[in-house]
């Protein structure tokens, strides 16, 4: 049970952080990985030795999602690396950290562009390409359910509309038995929480209120994430589709006083 044996899964921003976990988690459960990532090479080759000490033809895929040819050509080449394609897990993000009533429209549109145009067009390019009972899971957040910071606002904009493909893509690939989910993160301890919160201060203000408001008492671990994200990958989660799943320690429950 909750294997992934002889699966193959390309995870678009695979290198760091919560994406780094799932693809260590993935590879663990059978999985061989197509990572992909935006600019950072020495931490895309650090990434790639961990996942391969577990999943040794795994590969690793440099491909800017604001770009649609990148964006096209990263999901052929990791189809034909790998064999084929089971599972595509969209975790790459990139932001302004302007509020809606000051971002320049440039900045907004470069947001939409690389968020909602590369899910898009990532999955646009998978349709064919994707085996049936596949898988497709975006990484969110719950800034798309209650009021987001002045820093995550666009960003919360950006992940409302991939949310709404989730569930009009689960439909449209639905009767080829693909499931398509999100996952609703809270605050994380990554490099682009710290980014998108601005100033080091905010963050660890935000990081108490995270340990106040949370029904654990605790932050999130990336581990919490690729828990969740693993299993809806394997056959037994066949019948989840459509859904957000919050995995933010109930925060999005709570009360904001």
């Amino acid at each position: 049970m909750f294997s992934l044996e002889n699966k193959a899964a390309l995870i678009a921003g695979g290198t760091r952080g919560v994406g780094l976990e799932i693809a260590l988690t993935l590879a663990k459960m059978g999985a061989t990985l197509a990572l992909n990532y935006g600019h950072d090479d020495e931490a895309g080759a650090r990434a790639l030795r961990q996942v391969r000490t577990i999943a040794g033809k795994s590969v690793l895929l440099k491909a800017d999602l604001e770009d649609e040819e990148q964006t096209r050509s990263m999901v052929r080449r990791a189809a034909r690396d790998l064999g084929g394609l089971d599972i595509f897990i969209m975790n790459a993000v990139s932001t302004t950290t302007k509020s809606l009533l000051t971002v320049k429209p440039h900045s907004f549109w470069r947001t939409m562009a690389m968020n909602v145009g590369g899910f898009l067009i990532a999955v646009q390019e998978l349709k064919d390409l994707i085996s049936d009972h596949g898988r497709i899971v975006l990484i969110s957040g719950n800034t798309t359910m209650r009021y987001p910071t002045p820093t995550t606002e666009v960003l919360g904009v950006a992940k409302a509309s991939m949310e709404s493909m989730v569930r009009i893509l689960a439909f449209a690939l639905g009767p080829r038995g693909i499931t398509v989910d999100g996952l609703g993160l809270g605050l994380y301890d990554t490099q682009s929480s710290r980014y998108a919160l601005g100033l080091e201060n905010s963050y660890e203000q935000r990081v108490e209120m995270t340990r106040q408001r949370s029904a654990l008492r605790r932050m999130g671990k990336a581990a919490d994430v690729a828990g969740v994200a693993g299993f809806l990958c394997t056959a037994e989660a066949a019948y989840v589709t459509g859904q957000i799943i919050m995995v933010d320690g109930g925060i999005s429950l709570a009360c904001p006083q």
